[in-house]
C-alpha cells in the first residue's frame, strides 16, 4: 500500500509491503540489512521490518524470512502523515539490502495525496537520518560535476533511484518535451539547498528524459537520462 494510483489522506496512513531474497541471504536477522522508504526520491525512513505475514509464509515456504507467527517474517510497514506534504501526484518505493549486500528497488508506484486545504505544509520531505548503510546508499551518487561541462548523458531501469548532483549553485529544474519546459517528472525531488537532483522510478516509466537546470545567475546544466525496462539477474 498505497495501491497504484490510490488516493490517500491523513495523518497515519500504513505504507506496507514484504520483501524476500534467496536462500542462504537474510534481510535482518542481525546481518548488515536495511528495508529503507523513498518518497519523491529522497530516503525517509527504515521500514518496521519483520512482521508475519500468512500469504508470505504459505507462498514461499523454505526463506529464511518466511518465518512464523513466532520468529517473524517478510512483512513490513512504515507510517505515513499525508499531511506534511502537498497535495497531489507523489512516488513512493522501497530500497531493500540483504546480509550479503544485495540491493535492490521494489514496490514503485504513483499514489495522490488529498488532504483539502490542509495538505502541503512542506515542500520536501524531512532530511534523511543517518543510517547504518549510508555509504552503501550514497554510491549511487554520481559526481558533482563542474559548472559549465557538457550535458550529462546517462540509461537507467525503471525502478532504479537515481541520485543526481548538480554543479555548485542555486538551481530550479525543468523536464523538456519538444522544447517546451514543463515541471520535473513525477517521483523526482530537486534539493536545491544541496544541489541533489533525487528521481524515483517506477514501473513503465521509459524512453529518453531531458531535464534541464538553470541557476540563479544564469549558468545552465543538461541531464539526458534513457531509461530502459528492469531486467533481473544481471548486475549493473
Amino acid at each position: 500500500t498505497p495501491n497504484q494510483g490510490e488516493t490517500i489522506s491523513g495523518n497515519a496512513f500504513v505504507n506496507y509491503g514484504w520483501a524476500l531474497t534467496p536462500l542462504p541471504n537474510i534481510i535482518g536477522g542481525g546481518m548488515p540489512s536495511q528495508v529503507l522508504v523513498s518518497l519523491n526520491g529522497p530516503y525517509v525512513a527504515a521500514i518496521t521490518y519483520g512482521q508475519f505475514r500468512a500469504d508470505i509464509a504459505g507462498g514461499f515456504p523454505g526463506y529464511r524470512n518466511t518465518g512464523s507467527a513466532s520468529t517473524g517474517g517478510a512483512g513490513g510497514y512504515w507510517i505515513l502523515d499525508t499531511t506534511q506534504y502537498p497535495n497531489g501526484q507523489h512516488n513512493i518505493g522501497w530500497y531493500v539490502v540483504d546480509g550479503a549486500n544485495n540491493d535492490d528497488g521494489m514496490g514503485s508506484r504513483f499514489f495522490s495525496i488529498e488532504n483539502g486545504l490542509t495538505g502541503g505544509v512542506v515542500d520536501l520531505p524531512p532530511p534523511a537520518p543517518k543510517y547504518e548503510l549510508e555509504a552503501t546508499l550514497e554510491r549511487s551518487v554520481r559526481a558533482r560535476p563542474k559548472r559549465g561541462a557538457v550535458p550529462q548523458v546517462l540509461t537507467a531501469q525503471e525502478l532504479e533511484r537515481l541520485v543526481l548532483a548538480l554543479p555548485e549553485g542555486q538551481w530550479t529544474g525543468w523536464h523538456v518535451v519538444n522544447g517546451e519546459r514543463r515541471p520535473l517528472p513525477p517521483g523526482s525531488t530537486l534539493d536545491t539547498a544541496r544541489g541533489i537532483f533525487y528521481w524515483q522510478l517506477s514501473p513503465g516509466i521509459l524512453g529518453p528524459y531531458e531535464l534541464l537546470f538553470t541557476s540563479d545567475d544564469g549558468a545552465v546544466h543538461g541531464i539526458t537520462v534513457t531509461i530502459e525496462p528492469k531486467t533481473y539477474g544481471s548486475e549493473r
